[in-house]
């Protein structure tokens, strides 16, 4: 069998606001990311189009506060969705 294979990217949508943690500013998750209308109907119109989701992978970027020491980590952001379908 035979299979055609497509990528897709999700953004992560972060809020515009910013809490503090141990003195470092981190940017906020939007916690409405898989309520998000678009994402939902996006999902919906890959699975009735024959696409299987055969893998999720974050895509991360570099995130630097700065403080008296600098420190760094990653956030998500986004994700890339893998699907396959067969074909005949």
């Amino acid at each position: 069998m035979k299979y055609q294979y497509q990528t897709t990217y999700v953004p992560m949508k972060y809020k515009k606001d910013k809490f503090k943690h141990n003195n470092y500013r981190s940017p906020s998750p939007n916690e409405t990311f898989i309520d998000d209308a678009t994402y939902n109907t996006n999902m919906r119109d890959i699975g009735q189009g024959g696409w299987e989701l055969i893998c999720v992978q974050p895509v991360l970027k570099p995130v630097l506060y700065y403080s008296l020491s600098d420190l760094s980590c990653t956030i998500a952001d986004g994700y890339l969705f893998f699907w396959k379908r067969a074909i005949e």
